[in-house]
């Protein structure tokens, strides 16, 4: 796979699940909304459209939970422009 490299940790039952191992030095990005606080007004979809999504019935969705990492300065501003606070950015280590 592109991207990094990739463990195959078995899940119970037999079942396989991907896990991505990070590179010495690398970070990850998780992006958290706080549903309750949002008020769907889509400024953090306009900001960075690959990491958010409104729908056309005023929900937000997440698209990508861990941003890649050349989307990490428009998730920021996504995340900084909330007129709500709803948005984190948490080094998910």
């Amino acid at each position: 796979m592109r991207g990094g490299n990739f463990e195959d940790a078995p899940v119970r039952a037999g079942r396989r699940r991907w896990r991505r191992i990070r590179t010495p030095g690398e970070a990850l990005v998780r992006v958290i909304v706080d549903f309750d606080q949002c008020d769907g007004n889509g400024l953090c979809a306009d900001a960075a459209p690959e990491v958010f999504e409104l729908g056309e019935d005023d929900v937000l969705r997440v698209r990508a939970e861990h941003p890649a990492p050349a989307l990490w300065p428009a998730t920021e501003i996504a995340a900084q422009g909330c007129p709500k606070l709803a948005i984190t950015l948490r080094d998910d280590a």
